[in-house]
């Protein structure tokens, strides 16, 4: 799965890259903002069971390996974890990223050469 968050964060931080060179769009600077928004709502809704699930059984389990999908044997719900909040986050992160960088590029670019 590192693997392909890594190919992901690279199409994303490009197609960000693209987009801001393209069109100038301020708003692609802000696209991690709801990513992030909503791998934090799974976190809290994570941290929340899990805090039910110490106070009944005295067990704790590790929160980060649960929004990684990394959780040792690959099942169903890890994966499902994994698609629908890890990479979203990385994806708009990176998506972002590369906007701006583009837009900071693009501000040097535009400087008189001495």
């Amino acid at each position: 799965m590192a693997a392909a968050d890594l190919l992901d964060a690279v199409l994303a931080f490009s197609l960000g890259y693209f987009v801001y060179h393209r069109w100038k769009s301020t708003s692609s600077k802000w696209v991690w903002v709801p990513g992030v928004c909503w791998f934090t709502l799974r976190l809290v809704h994570l941290w929340y069971a899990q805090s039910v699930l110490s106070r009944l059984t005295g067990a704790r389990p590790a929160i980060f390996w649960e929004l990684s999908g990394d959780s040792g044997l690959p099942d169903y719900e890890s994966l499902e974890t994994w698609s629908g909040y890890t990479i979203v986050l990385v994806r708009t992160v990176f998506y972002s990223t590369g906007a701006v960088c583009c837009s900071r590029v693009g501000m040097f670019s535009r400087l008189p050469h001495l």
